[in-house]
């Protein structure tokens, strides 16, 4: 796979040394600019690297299946010049999939751990699920698949201004690059890789979220020893979109206290 488009963010005081980078990945279908209500908070305290996944954004749609495995190899070559010895990494959704493959493949490399809407793993159940409705969609306008999606996305606090944006966001992802990379966690099983993290870790969760909402996050704490959870009132699976207010600051003061005991 090639590389993956990266942006980066610094707008921290210079003269504070062994700032540990924290790597942004987006959702399916989203891209970078989905990370738009954090990267000014968070670039002022430490360098921010946001990639745009294959399809997504300004990485183009490669050739082949397309796997999480593959999408944290991609991720990790594409940052690696990015930072000398060891990085955060923050994931939503899809991209908290992407962030655990990450976090266990390189684990000697991550430092803090933040996963968002990030569901502990998919029953075979509601896999079997997903696979029927990827199918539906092969026969669906973007535009048919989005509209509805985004209503479910949001909890009550998000506005209209703000739903309008992720559906133009996603809305710029081709409808193949959607297909195939929609897929990539419907294939994933993460649950063997949970014992080969050792990143302090955070996971944050709508409360409303019908995804990765606070059941699943409390799965993942019993699966990563000691990880904190934070749960936020009235949002849903769009949480970083929808109530920036509620977990930017929180995510700062967890990333900058990497020497805490």
């Amino acid at each position: 796979m090639e590389k993956l488009h990266c942006d980066y963010y610094d707008f921290s005081l210079p003269w504070i040394k062994d700032k540990v980078p924290l790597v942004l990945i987006h959702g399916h279908g989203a891209d970078g600019h989905s990370w738009f209500p954090q990267i000014p908070d968070f670039s002022k305290h430490f360098p921010v690297i946001v990639v745009d996944l294959p399809g997504c954004g300004k990485t183009p749609e490669p050739a082949g299946r397309i796997t999480i495995e593959a999408l944290a190899e991609a991720v990790h070559d594409s940052i690696r010049g990015l930072y000398t010895d060891k990085i955060n990494v923050m994931g939503i959704s899809l991209g908290g999939y992407v962030s655990i493959e990450f976090a266990a493949r390189y684990a000697d490399e991550v430092e803090k751990l933040v996963l968002l809407g990030t569901p502990h793993d998919f029953s075979p159940e509601i896999k079997d699920i997903f696979r029927a409705t990827m199918k539906q969609y092969e026969q669906m306008s973007m535009e048919e698949i989005v509209v509805p999606k985004i209503d479910r996305a949001f909890g009550k606090l998000a506005p209209p201004e703000m739903r309008k944006f992720l559906v133009d966001d996603i809305l710029k992802t081709a409808h193949s690059a959607y297909l195939r990379i929609g897929q990539a966690p419907i294939d994933y099983n993460p649950v063997p890789r949970y014992p080969h993290i050792r990143a302090r870790t955070m996971i944050i969760a709508g409360e409303l979220d019908h995804l990765g909402g606070p059941e699943e996050a409390v799965k993942l704490q019993a699966a990563l020893p000691g990880a904190e959870v934070l749960v936020l009132k009235d949002t849903g699976h769009a949480l970083n979109l929808e109530n920036p207010e509620g977990m930017n600051q929180k995510t700062i003061d967890f990333l900058l206290a990497r020497n805490a005991s």
